[in-house]
């Protein structure tokens, strides 16, 4: 599609012998939030690592801006604006916030005023986050660690974020707030793809969705028909 911003056409990926992508077709566009929904095992953060050049081995076109990812490492995806947040966070635990934050600044290579300038604007952004700058990581909460790792892929300036299960482990409060953070990204012209067994909340937000099932996309449209259809929730995203 040409005017899409990230775009998948005919991927398979694999897992050693497993064949857990089977030809999934999806784009994304500039300024929309995406939802990727579908059952455990269903193929969804398969999906998004074969975006990222996480997966060992993959096949077909990965396109994102417009250049062919198909055989480039993570570092070159990274590099031309693709952002990555996964389910397990990977803050560095024995690191502060800031030192954790700063960390997102390395790949753009400011200089010291204007990473300062950047982290304050991210503080501004996420006040609970400003509040623990000098605070080790780890001892924060498991919702406040999502925080830290989504605001460190903000720093590195990408044109679009994968995020994989942000809301997995995190208290409602928390999780109300990261979906009013994504949607207020959206109004800044930020794009997300997202990863979500929380069907919910990720239809709430998005813009459209596809239904994974199996490794193959078996529903896709708006967010607004998947809410008004039970069937479609309960045939291939209940547990």
């Amino acid at each position: 599609m040409a005017d899409a911003l990230l775009e998948l056409r005919a991927v398979h990926g694999w897992y050693g012998p497993a064949h857990v992508l089977q030809g999934i077709d999806l784009h994304v566009m500039p300024g929309e939030i995406v939802a990727l929904v579908g059952r455990n095992g269903a193929g969804k953060t398969t999906s998004i690592c074969a975006a990222m050049g996480l997966l060992p081995r993959s096949a077909g076109s990965i396109r994102f801006d417009g250049v062919e990812m198909i055989g480039k490492p993570v570092h070159a995806r990274f590099a031309a604006g693709l952002g990555y947040v996964p389910e397990e966070r990977r803050i560095v635990a024995g690191l502060t916030v800031r030192e954790n934050l700063r960390l997102g600044m390395l790949a753009v290579r400011a200089g010291a005023a204007a990473e300062r300038r950047a982290i304050d604007e991210v503080a501004a952004r996420f006040p609970r986050l400003a509040e623990r700058f000098g605070q080790q990581a780890a001892t924060m909460s498991g919702g406040e660690q999502q925080m830290l790792a989504i605001a460190r892929a903000l720093l590195s300036r990408p044109k679009m974020i994968l995020l994989d299960e942000p809301s997995e482990g995190i208290m409602p409060a928390l999780v109300d707030e990261m979906a009013q953070l994504f949607v207020d990204l959206r109004a800044d012209g930020m794009t997300l793809l997202l990863v979500e067994q929380n069907v919910e909340l990720a239809l709430e937000i998005s813009d459209r969705a596809y239904v994974l099932d199996q490794g193959m996309i078996v529903h896709e449209g708006t967010s607004a028909d998947f809410l008004a259809d039970p069937e479609i929730r309960e045939r291939y995203c209940s547990v």
